[in-house]
């Protein structure tokens, strides 16, 4: 039995082509060449990328945190100073003068709040026997201030508070200082905005204390409470 002729693949048929019509097997046809591929589309250049933030500091080894500038001590608070240079004349005055119990006469120096302090320490430091500080827009806080001090100190006989809005708080301040106080015989408080409140707060005072000899309450807004409460104050 005759053995089948081979036959070879044909040039088109090894590049995948398709042969020519009508060509043989020893046909000398050429496929066409494959068609160039489309270039690709340009893509939109990519935004250039953030920076990244920088990564918090780790902690050092043994679990401490690694070592940055402390940041400067605040300033400290400047010391407060009356409202007018008047007042400060005065109490520069008086922290000068060499006379160990001074009469301090401060009435209309526009103190204020922010005086009395500096004044607060002249008086617990025994250098004031007779304060007059009456006019001198003192409030709640001044008195207090004074108040600090006169629960402490034992020569000052007089104090004229006069004519400032320290308010039922203020007074409030002056009473407790009353418990302790032993020098002082005189307390003014004519027209300081007090009510029946600041009325209890002296009565209480007052019960504790064995110096006192004169109140002034002219001017206030004490009604039959208050009044009530410092008469039944044995003295």
């Amino acid at each position: 039995m005759a053995t089948p002729k081979k036959t070879r693949p044909t040039i088109a048929a090894l590049a995948g082509g398709t042969a020519a019509a009508g060509a043989g097997p020893n046909s000398d046809a050429r496929a066409d060449p494959p068609a160039p591929a489309a270039p690709a589309p340009l893509s939109a250049a990519a935004p250039p990328e953030k920076p990244a933030a920088p990564a918090p500091p780790t902690a050092a080894p043994g679990g401490h945190a690694p070592p940055h500038a402390s940041p400067a001590p605040a300033p400290a608070p400047a010391r407060q100073r009356p409202s007018t240079a008047r007042g400060q004349r005065a109490l520069d005055a008086l922290t000068a003068s060499a006379e160990a119990a001074q009469t301090a006469k401060l009435a209309f120096k526009e103190l204020g709040d922010a005086g009395c302090p500096a004044l607060a320490e002249l008086v617990a430091a025994g250098r004031i026997a007779t304060l007059d500080c009456s006019n001198n827009s003192i409030g709640p806080a001044g008195a207090a201030a004074l108040a600090q001090a006169l629960a402490t100190t034992s020569s000052v006989s007089s104090l004229d508070i006069s004519a400032n809005a320290i308010g039922d708080a203020g007074c409030t301040a002056l009473a407790r200082a009353l418990e302790t106080n032993t020098s002082l015989k005189h307390l003014d408080l004519h027209a300081c905005n007090l009510h029946d409140d600041a009325a209890s707060a002296l009565a209480g005072g007052l019960r504790a204390n064995r110096s006192l000899v004169v109140l002034n309450l002219k001017a206030n807004y004490l009604s039959d409470p208050g009044a009530t409460a410092l008469a039944q104050v044995r003295v």
